[in-house]
């Protein structure tokens, strides 16, 4: 394909580093861009004082009276047309015969893929019918990976983005220790072969926890659970460590009770050398981590119980210190001590029931009476019209996510906690006779369609979970962005009310509805739910089924 003119030169496939844009030696076998002839000729932009942000920057036009450096020139309005394809101002990446392409839609268009109507391959798709490939439109084959031949977008120097993750992959791997090597070698398989290479590679790039993954194969620090424990990286040690135990780097541990560990190690610190250091330790080993380390190891735990543990333990930590401050300890507490430090404070301070308890059970303390526990308030069920406008919407607005349409369906129809929502796994959804089941109880319930067809994609394509390094075999319907850990609860509770679902209210709407239908024994079977709070329901909904006989 020859080349095209723009303004006063010529656009080519740079022979350089594989882009379409401006060339020069345009005509030629071997074009080159302008900047790939800049650096192949070492020069080097004059710094000077831009015209429009009075910065002092690598300018074009340096020498003359207006200088103005790239940013600016990239922002300048008369560089901005509107896009053909999605119609926003911005500048022109590419000129069709469709019209101008902004570098959105040609990045997008570039990286997709599609079944061509016309030869039934999967391809890139063409400019100008997005139903049909490049080859089956007569359009010339843009950006193909000159070390692969994928048909990819060029992420650096004409190869695609796999190719680079994979060659960064294998410098790291060849200037590792050779002992760290070996043990994150299934670890940094993963990484090279991810679903998202571009991702990855903006995770290297710009995470620290690529900085701490430096570390561990260098052996700069050693591959263990405490040493990832002394990094202090935030949230990015948190993923990282989930994802080498998940590829086997590292063994599995109960990290619940490990972080709720560092937790009680830095509380105990803020308190002075005393008897009462020593019952504020006992009482958050002993009591509240050890009923937090049951909950693990019989799979009952959940990120919320770690948030209840901590607030426990802090607001014991916060009435030592207020004694300290009075020149009191834990024995000179008396009633009225304690009512004027629960009225001054937050209402999180009705906690402090659980160490009361147990200090009244050790003789720590005199015959304290606890707080009672907050009630929770009351909230009017959802009304039958709303939840069908909702249940509509998610049933047939395909531009919502898959994930929060299926579950938005589980709780406005089948009254599921969160909690539990979240902790679904794909073996719970089975397929028989081309119909659809979910076990949300001990019997598996049939789910209508289309629920029944959007379930089942969702357990085939899982939405959401982790970006690099990623299982595309996660046993979890709804995969948290941590390997080998489900949606987080109040990350799925904030994506739900964004819809306008609460679930208290939705769930009440629901097995309101459901309990005058079904009989308590059924709807506890199905839904999962206690005999006793469906008993509670049924009556409060007002249908007797106290004759039923269940035939099961």
């Amino acid at each position: 394909m020859s080349p095209k003119r723009t303004r006063y030169v010529y656009t080519a496939v740079c022979s350089t580093c594989g882009r379409e844009r401006p060339c020069h030696r345009a005509k030629t076998d071997s074009p080159i861009c302008f900047t790939c002839r800049r650096k192949e000729l070492g020069l080097k932009r004059h710094v000077a004082l831009c015209s429009a942000c009075g910065r002092s920057r690598p300018c074009r036009h340096a020498r003359t009276e207006r200088p103005i450096c790239d940013s600016c020139w990239g922002s300048q309005a008369s560089r901005r047309e509107p896009c053909a394809f999605c119609g926003t101002l911005a500048i022109v990446a590419a000129r069709l015969a469709a019209g101008p392409e902004c570098r959105s839609c040609r990045s997008r268009r570039l990286r997709s893929k599609i079944i061509c109507r016309r030869c039934e391959q999967e391809a890139r798709p063409s400019a100008g019918d997005a139903g049909v490939c490049e080859r089956c439109a007569g359009e010339r084959i843009l950006q193909v990976c000159r070390g692969c031949g994928a048909e990819e977008e060029n992420h650096a120097d004409g190869h695609c983005a796999r190719c680079v993750l994979e060659a960064r992959v294998g410098d790291l791997t060849r200037t590792a220790e050779p002992v760290a090597a070996h043990a994150l070698k299934g670890y940094l398989a993963a990484l090279a072969h991810s679903p998202k290479p571009t991702t990855v590679l903006h995770w290297i790039r710009c995470s620290r926890g690529f900085d701490t993954l430096l570390e561990l194969i260098t052996a700069a620090i050693p591959l263990t659970h405490e040493a990832l424990d002394s990094v202090d990286r935030g949230q990015s040690t948190i993923f990282l460590r989930a994802a080498l135990v998940h590829h086997g780097a590292l063994p599995e541990r109960q990290e619940l009770t490990a972080a709720l560990t560092l937790f009680i190690n830095r509380e105990i610190t803020r308190v002075p050398d005393g008897p009462d250091r020593v019952h504020l330790r006992t009482f958050a080993t002993w009591k509240v981590q050890h009923e937090l380390t049951r909950a693990e190891r019989q799979g009952h735990a959940k990120r919320t119980s770690v948030e209840v543990a901590r607030i426990k333990i802090r607001v014991t930590t916060e009435l030592i210190l207020w004694l300290s401050q009075h020149a009191m300890t834990l024995q000179e507490l008396r009633q009225e001590h304690l009512d004027h430090w629960l009225a001054e404070g937050p209402t999180q301070r009705i906690r402090i029931r659980t160490f009361i308890l147990w200090a009244r059970r050790c003789k720590i303390t005199g015959p304290l009476i606890p707080p009672s526990e907050g009630t929770r308030r009351h909230v009017d069920p959802l009304d039958p019209q709303t939840r069908l406008q909702l249940l509509s919407r998610l049933l047939n607005d395909e531009s919502l996510e898959l994930r929060d349409r299926v579950a938005g369906c589980l709780v406005l129809l089948f009254a599921q906690p969160i909690s539990r929502l979240v902790l679904l796994a794909r073996e719970d959804i089975q397929q028989r006779q081309g119909r659809v089941f979910i076990s949300l109880g001990p019997e598996p319930l049939l789910l209508p369609e289309p629920l029944a067809t959007l379930t089942q994609q969702l357990k085939e394509c899982p939405a959401g979970g982790a970006s690099t390094a990623a299982d595309t075999n996660s046993a979890w319907l709804f995969p948290g962005v941590r390997l080998g850990s489900p949606f987080g609860e109040k990350q799925m509770r904030r994506r739900l009310r964004k819809l306008g679902i609460t679930s208290h209210a939705a769930r009440s709407g629901a097995v309101l509805q459901l309990a005058q239908t079904l009989p308590a024994g059924i709807l506890a079977d199905l839904l999962g739910f206690a005999e006793g709070t469906a008993e509670q329901w049924t009556q409060l909904a007002n249908g007797d089924w106290a004759r039923y006989a269940p035939s099961r």
